[in-house]
């Protein structure tokens, strides 16, 4: 091929690429808006709110403590009043044989499972008969309506008797395996604090230590 025919033959090419470059660039002016849109509601649809929720009267203390330490987002107290424990310890002990399933809803959650856009973070101390029962309904819930969630929960001391560490070991045996829940013990708690300190100082602490590490 002689020098001028390579030269053409070039000159082509390169008005060819520039001409693709073109038309692609042409057709795609939008792009930068396009790309930012989608990247914008991609990131919305992965970035869930984070709702801490407090179950009982122990949970409704941690989430203050949760707020003293530094949370500043939503939150929720479920609270629930009843002098029928006998029935409440038969539920728990039918959770823990059917494997963490109760059968059945129970509407007290249904606002918190239709809630798409959050993560929940539920908060409380096993082995009260209220704050066992509320963490039992919230698993049974939040599981079976799909919803994001995690739970953050505390083991009762042995101190504290054998009654409350059983309920709080059938809540543990019935969860067994499912990530989502934490459980943490107390008993390293410092010997100088008080049974009040070790609940309103070492566990928030201990147990925010374990959310912002997830929320990261």
């Amino acid at each position: 091929q002689s020098m001028e025919f390579r030269f053409i033959k070039s000159k082509l090419r390169t008005k060819s690429v520039q001409m693709k470059r073109r038309n692609f660039l042409k057709g795609v002016a939008f792009s930068p808006f396009l790309i930012s849109a989608i990247l914008s509601n991609a990131s919305k649809g992965k970035r869930k709110e984070i709702i801490i929720v407090g179950l009982g009267n122990s949970g409704e203390s941690l989430v203050k403590e949760f707020f003293r330490l530094g949370y500043k987002g939503q939150h929720r107290i479920i609270k629930y009043s009843t002098k029928n424990i006998e029935s409440i310890d038969r539920l728990t002990e039918k959770y823990y044989l059917n494997n963490g399933s109760l059968g059945r809803p129970h509407p007290m959650f249904s606002k918190l499972v239709a809630n798409k856009k959050a993560h929940f973070a539920f908060l409380s101390g096993l082995g009260g008969t209220r704050s066992t029962y509320l963490s039992m309904l919230a698993h049974h819930e939040m599981s079976k309506g799909g919803a994001s969630f995690e739970m953050l929960l505390t083991f009762p001391q042995n101190y504290e008797g054998l009654k409350r560490t059983t309920r709080a070991k059938k809540f543990q045996q019935a969860t067994i395996g499912d990530a989502r829940v934490q459980i943490s013990s107390l008993e390293n708690c410092p010997g100088s604090y008080t049974i009040k300190e070790c609940f309103s100082e070492y566990a928030p602490s201990l147990l925010y230590g374990k959310f912002k590490k997830n929320v990261v």
